[in-house]
């Protein structure tokens, strides 16, 4: 029971240095652009897997890939290994997830966007067709967006 409460006190602590960070409001997502892109997520991830006393040893850095600052944890290589697997880890299930989730496979919205692009090509530019379109591509953008961050 006292084990629950420490884990709780200490997620709160955590996500409490999250909120107060310089890049609060940005969001926390795959982007595009590999793992580099990605690091804003990743290194919020791997402080939530961080020990207690490894809390302080994060510290806020500017990473020119993502644009903004990012917590970055002042750590040994072979520690910083092991956090960035395990936010790597969280952060690929969620991706599958969200894949397995989805409607549509990459292959079902590839196939259904060249029939598309070959009615569009042969007149067809009815409302209807052109907002399916551009709901397959946004699909299909969102699928090569988590595909490519599970294949870095």
């Amino acid at each position: 029971e006292g084990k629950g409460w420490v884990a709780d006190e200490l997620l709160e602590r955590k996500l409490d240095v999250l909120e107060s960070l310089d890049a609060a409001r940005a969001p926390l997502a795959v982007r595009p652009g590999g793992l580099e892109a990605s690091a804003h997520v990743v290194a919020c991830l791997m402080f939530m897997h961080a020990e207690e006393y490894e809390m302080d040893l994060f510290k806020e850095e500017y990473d020119e890939d993502v644009g903004h600052y990012i917590l970055w944890p002042q750590l040994p290589e072979e520690r910083l290994g092991e956090l960035q697997a395990l936010a790597l880890d969280d952060a690929s299930a969620y991706c599958e997830e969200v894949l397995e989730g989805m409607p549509t496979d990459m292959t079902f919205d590839e196939e259904l966007e060249a029939e598309l692009n070959q009615d569009i090509a042969n007149g067809d530019t009815s409302k209807q067709t052109l907002a399916l379109r551009l709901a397959v591509a946004y699909r299909l953008g969102v699928k090569r967006l988590l595909v490519g961050f599970l294949n870095k």
